[in-house]
């Protein structure tokens, strides 16, 4: 069996995290993989990143802060599944709030802290070793936390 450079888990790849063909590789970087493998086998669904890595002016072109842990390559975006889309906002209060809990406690077993940002359409995944936070960037806010 051929081994695939590219895989880094068992469900991701590096190149999944690059920005335009570069990508950082730092101890944080393989520690926050490692987090995000853990969570990925909770989850039990695809996370197809959107954006992991980030150059300073891919960063800047999409309006990211100057501070973003995707210039760390400690972060990820990927789209919410199917079923929090078509859920009540009920369900998808508790799917958000599982999310929510299990990353914090992943980030926790690391040793840092959990960045977590919540859209309508995907969810930001950050590891940081100085502060932990939740923003609800939903336009239509028809739960709360």
């Amino acid at each position: 069996m051929e081994l695939i450079k590219d895989q880094i888990s068992a469900h991701f790849r590096l190149s999944e995290f690059a920005c335009d063909g570069q990508m950082i590789i730092t101890p944080e970087f393989v520690s926050f993989a490692r987090v995000l493998e853990r969570f990925r086998g909770w989850y039990n669904r695809p996370i197809n990143v959107n954006s992991g890595y980030r150059t300073v002016a891919k960063n800047k072109a999409v309006g990211g802060v100057s501070s973003s842990l995707h210039l760390r390559a400690m972060a990820v975006d990927f789209n919410l599944p199917k079923e929090y889309m078509e859920a009540d906002p009920a369900r998808q209060k508790v799917f958000c709030h599982n999310v929510v809990t299990k990353w914090e406690d992943e980030c926790c077993t690391a040793g840092g802290f959990s960045q977590i940002c919540w859209y309508d359409t995907y969810v930001h995944l950050g590891l940081s070793w100085e502060r932990s936070y939740f923003e609800d960037k939903r336009r239509s806010k028809s739960w709360t936390m």
